[in-house]
């Protein structure tokens, strides 16, 4: 199965859980992935291509769809990035063969992927129902989540006794358990289940075109913030239709000073380390120096100035 070599380990997992075998092709500096990136590595052997919309990057997918049709490769499109959108006068998701997505990247979910597909009936798949009690801890690690991040402050002191109460049970329960001769490995990718109720009544009161347009919002100020710095600057193209943006991915001229700095200075960020090394120099590139810096829609004023200061300060504003 063809990957990108620029990407995160949740893209290569399943198949190595599945015992296929990965195989990396290269990206643009501008993230855009063609047909000149996959066709040299496809073989008799390749059964699946797999072409991310990186960062809301929005790939056009007609050629590449084209190209597998007449090999009877499977395409499968990943929205994890761009849950919104559309290029080529189609919606994202609906040119792969399959396509899958992530909607707790852009929600305030705990749960959650997205399959469909354009010629198989997944209504065929049968999907575990999530237990009650999974209901109810979903529920609790939402609230505790935005707890954690200054939201619903009055329900802190309930969350911090609940948890108490859970790891004193737990100590008795270890303490009376029997010791394991072996620990079974865990198994990251279970049977494929349905979203619990609690999720599924969420997801639609969370989507709407103000909490969509802040997203946008926060994204095009964080980008102008630092429109004049001299040592990075935002990797994006121009906005599509719709633009519901993932994250802002910010490019480091010197990642290695510049991370370290921002990390100290507290800026929420995270990087892809872990691509694939030697096969393309700007995925070996991009996972040292691009940042991805959150533009979520419950974002306050106050914490967006605070980011905005912090890249400024980092970045070598001309007007500082």
């Amino acid at each position: 199965m063809l990957v990108p070599a620029f990407h995160c380990p949740s893209m290569v997992k399943p198949i190595l859980a599945e015992g296929a075998q990965p195989v990396f092709y290269r990206i643009s500096e501008n993230l855009a992935i063609g047909l000149e990136h996959i066709e040299p590595h496809v073989n008799a052997r390749t059964r699946a291509i797999l072409v991310p919309h990186l960062f809301n990057r929005l790939q056009d997918l007609r050629s590449i769809r084209t190209f597998c049709d007449e090999r009877g490769i499977a395409l499968i499109e990943d929205c994890a990035h761009a849950l919104f959108g559309s290029v080529g006068g189609s919606p994202v998701g609906s040119r792969g063969h399959f396509a899958i997505a992530s909607p707790r990247k852009f929600l305030p979910l705990e749960e959650g992927g997205l399959l469909t597909s354009a010629i198989d009936d997944l209504n065929e798949i049968r999907l575990q129902v999530p237990s009650r009690g999974r209901s109810l801890r979903l529920v609790f690690d939402a609230v505790d989540r935005a707890t954690s991040y200054g939201r619903l402050r009055g329900l802190r002191p309930a969350v911090d006794l609940v948890k108490l109460a859970g790891r004193a049970a737990r100590r008795t329960q270890n303490a009376e358990a029997p010791p394991s001769e072996s620990a079974s490995p865990k198994d990251d990718f279970g049977s494929p289940g349905r979203a619990s109720r609690f999720t599924r009544w969420t997801m639609p009161h969370l989507i709407s075109e103000t909490q969509l347009r802040k997203r946008s919002d926060h994204y095009f100020r964080l980008s102008a913030a630092i429109a004049d710095c001299t040592s990075m600057r935002v990797l994006t193209n121009d906005p599509y239709d719709h633009f519901v943006p993932y994250v802002v991915p910010i490019l480091l001229e010197d990642p290695d000073r510049q991370f370290d700095r921002l990390k100290q200075l507290g800026v929420p960020m995270w990087r892809w380390e872990y691509s694939k090394f030697g096969v393309c120099p700007v995925s070996d590139w991009f996972s040292r120096a691009l940042i991805q810096i959150p533009c979520h829609q419950s974002l306050r004023a106050a914490e967006l100035d605070a980011i905005i200061a912090a890249l400024r300060s980092v970045g070598g504003s001309r007007r500082e």
